[in-house]
């Protein structure tokens, strides 16, 4: 069963095209993704970062 966030029809494996709010640049991301995706960032999640196709399939389903 997908997780609620998801029962909307927004699939977490899908791309989505991110707009930044400060400069207006474009990017496609996926759905569900972290922050250094969208931004640079000096965040040391790197840990949690390489599970994000594991967290992204387990939400899928």
């Amino acid at each position: 069963m997908p997780h609620p966030v998801f029962a909307g029809g927004l699939d977490p494996q899908a791309k989505i095209t991110y707009v930044s709010r400060v400069n207006g640049v474009t990017k496609d991301v996926t759905t569900v993704g972290g922050h250094r995706d969208r931004l640079r960032t000096e965040c040391p999640g790197r840990t949690v970062y390489d599970l994000l196709d594991e967290v992204r399939a387990a939400t899928a389903r």
